[in-house]
């Protein structure tokens, strides 16, 4: 899955996950990080999209952001990312199963207000028909430390 990927979408391949001045540090070189923004032009997505091996099928979304928009704005750029992450392991999966997705809003300063971090707590990505959470982390962390 992955030389696929990479053949296909070479022009979007990053080779760091990072934007607005944050960054998520670590990230192993033999996943593939794509960049959302550019990748996916019409729809609002997350900034970085990495697949790992082929054989984990474990999908990280990041979205850095260094001022909080609102829940609402976040979780449309989540689950549009997440709708194209289906789209790429239908296409280039033999057998799609659905990936661990996992969904990494970084964040620069203050972080989340409390109350915004009420809301993103309620907000369910879904894919595959399964749903899954959108998890803050500070920026600079390690890629290790959000699995």
């Amino acid at each position: 899955m992955i030389t696929k990927i990479c053949s296909d979408l070479e022009q979007f391949i990053l080779d760091k996950c990072r934007d607005q001045g944050c960054r998520l540090k670590g990230i192993p070189g033999t996943h593939i990080i794509l960049d959302g923004d550019e990748l996916l032009k019409t729809v609002k997505s997350c900034d970085c999209i990495i697949f790992e091996d082929p054989y984990n099928h474990e999908v990280v979304l990041v979205e850095c952001k260094s001022s909080m928009q609102s829940v609402s704005a976040i979780e449309q750029k989540f689950q549009n990312s997440s709708d194209f992450v289906k789209e790429i392991i239908d296409k280039y999966c033999e057998n799609p199963l659905g990936p661990e997705l996992y969904c990494i809003l970084l964040t620069k300063g203050g972080g989340i207000r409390p109350t915004d971090m009420k809301k993103l707590h309620k907000v369910r990505i879904r894919c595959y028909n399964r749903y899954f959470n959108i998890d803050p982390y500070h920026s600079g962390c390690f890629y290790h430390e959000i699995k």
